[in-house]
């Protein structure tokens, strides 16, 4: 539309929004805030799992978040609480020590109310012989919920779809899969 100086046409008619539509568009946009919201904490993850974050990995789980890697073997590791979360983060390697990308791809999210679903790809990138693979990905399974008005993930679920074979089981690295090295539990 030109600028004319010209009342639009809604304020020529004498229309105005109603009551329900601008009650629509809050609705409408306190979902999107959340699911930016949500998209935050996913990301955040990702950052701190790969420069050793510790507390603001904690953070993004509620107080009994679990976080839980399956291969397809059925081979399981589960870290529960945020005890369990920050001795599994003070494990892992993280730069500058060891540099890895975790990247979260494709995310899917499903909210109702205060609780959301979400689903995305990942991949984790590694470096082998000075240069970079892709040393593993697969599938998270995400339930979050909004805690104290924060999005929080009560259960992160990384399903191992593929991962390169001369690598250590999440669950077998915890004590360290490299020699003077922190142990990679991704």
């Amino acid at each position: 539309m030109v600028d004319t100086g010209d009342k639009t046409s809604r304020e020529r008619s004498g229309d105005a929004m109603t009551a329900s539509a601008i009650a629509d568009l809050v609705e409408r946009l306190g979902r999107l805030e959340d699911e930016r919201a949500i998209l935050g904490v996913l990301h955040r993850f990702t950052h701190c799992i790969d420069y050793g974050r510790e507390r603001d990995f904690v953070a993004l789980f509620t107080e009994d978040g679990v976080f839980e890697v399956r291969r397809r073997t059925g081979e399981t590791a589960r870290r529960e609480g945020h005890e369990e979360l920050l001795r599994f983060m003070k494990s892992h390697t993280r730069a500058p020590g060891y540099f890895h990308k975790h990247l979260l791809l494709s995310p899917v999210i499903t909210l109702d109310g205060n609780t959301a679903r979400a689903e995305s790809y990942w991949a984790l990138l590694d470096e082998q012989s000075g240069g970079p693979f892709v040393k593993s990905f697969g599938r998270y399974r995400d339930h979050l919920i909004k805690d104290g008005g924060e999005w929080r993930i009560r259960e992160r679920k990384a399903e191992v779809e593929v991962r390169a074979p001369d690598y250590a089981f999440s669950g077998e690295a915890v004590d360290g899969d490299r020699p003077g090295k922190p142990g990679d539990p991704s």
